[in-house]
């Protein structure tokens, strides 16, 4: 396939072309500059190709799909499992997405049997069962004194964090925070997860 036919494709299938060619670079770094040195692909197809490979993704990112409430809960569960007790667990995503859900199942999931609530106006909900949790809401916190104020810092490797609109704190959020990505999917309440940094 050349460059000008990969552009006729369908947004589906050129995710599945860049996909397999990802997979393709990442076995073989130095097959895509040889081959192109032997005039065997198109310099255009070369370029497409060295391109894909800077831009993707090779962490162990997971997308799951979520129908209801109770669904996004059970993903809560899921990766619950798979927690030690002192991970940070980064939210991202609008009003509405499940992040509170989310959380609710994970907590049961550790042992926690009073209610789960967004904590809004506490900024920060402590939870008590298998291991602390610490529940934040940065929807408010817009600098770095905001953060502070909130005490997030010392919360860090005392439990788990848990914390909806990261959004707004990124540039804190620790390199081996657990980062989960909620949108809004074909219906209204269909919701798409993208999870890097835990396998599950």
């Amino acid at each position: 396939i050349d460059y000008e036919q990969h552009l006729e494709l369908s947004e589906k299938a050129r995710e599945d072309i860049q996909t397999h060619l990802a997979s393709l670079f990442q076995e073989f770094p130095t097959l895509v500059i040889s081959d192109y040195g032997k005039g065997m692909i198109s310099e255009e197809l070369c370029s497409f190709l060295i391109k894909t490979a800077k831009s993707a993704d090779f962490s162990d990112m997971v997308k799951l799909i979520s129908h209801s409430a109770d669904e996004t809960e059970q993903i809560g569960e899921k990766i619950a499992k798979k927690l030690h007790g002192t991970e940070v667990i980064a939210l991202f995503g609008g009003l509405g997405m499940g992040k509170t859900a989310f959380t609710r199942g994970l907590a049961r999931a550790l042992g926690v049997d009073d209610g789960v609530s967004s904590p809004t106006f506490a900024l920060v909900n402590e939870y008590s069962g298998k291991y602390n949790i610490y529940h934040f809401d940065m929807y408010r916190v817009n600098s770095w004194d905001d953060l502070y104020s909130t005490g997030f810092f010392d919360y860090i490797d005392n439990g788990i964090l848990v914390i909806e609109w990261s959004e707004n704190i990124e540039g804190a959020l620790p390199e081996n925070a657990i980062r989960i990505t909620i949108e809004k999917g074909e219906s209204d309440d269909e919701r798409i997860f993208e999870i890097e940094g835990v396998e599950i």
